[in-house]
């Protein structure tokens, strides 16, 4: 009768360890185990949850777009001497201009000459900002009057000053 009982308390023990190992297995596969999830699927999910909450990409854009922004800026900081040097570079507004606005440009560039009233507007509107004009003469290599334009106007610049530069300037790009 011992034995039989024995039996009975280790059958019990067997019966209730498999019950425990069996809730583990089923809790661990229905709650914890991370389901794999086809790339496909990912994408599909992904494109329902930014369609119910659009405001998301909203704000990855902005945060791209601030990220690349400050990089471009953070690029420009070490050459900010040599691109503000009021010495060599052509320039028009006051020293203390707390903005600073460099135009690259050629005389014989058609987008240039597009863009010199909006920024000759600019420069009558907005007079706390210090305009730089680098001259840039790109097609000076197949037309000379590129270049001679450019060393016209730094020698104007050098010799008389903002004033007589911007009129030059304004009056070429016309």
């Amino acid at each position: 009768m011992a034995k039989y009982h024995q039996l009975k308390l280790l059958a019990a023990m067997v019966t209730s360890a498999s019950v425990v190992c069996a809730t583990g297995i089923f809790i661990y596969s229905q709650y914890i185990q991370k389901a794999y999830v086809p790339e496909s699927e990912i994408g599909k999910i992904a494109a329902q949850y930014l369609i119910k909450n659009p405001e998301n990409l909203l704000k990855a854009g902005e945060a791209l777009e601030s990220q690349t922004e400050n990089t471009k800026v953070d690029r420009l900081i070490p050459f900010a001497p040599a691109l503000l040097d009021t010495s060599v570079t052509p320039n028009y507004g006051p020293d203390d201009a707390d903005v600073a606005v460099i135009e690259f440009f050629d005389y014989l560039c058609h987008y240039c000459q597009q863009v010199a009233p909006v920024v000759d507007q600019a420069i009558r509107e907005e007079k706390g900002v210090k305009y730089y004009f680098k001259e840039y003469p790109i097609f000076a290599g197949s037309k000379p009057v590129s270049g001679q334009s450019a060393a016209t106007g730094l020698l104007i610049f050098d010799t008389y000053n903002g004033d007589a530069y911007l009129k030059y300037h304004n009056n070429l790009m016309a």
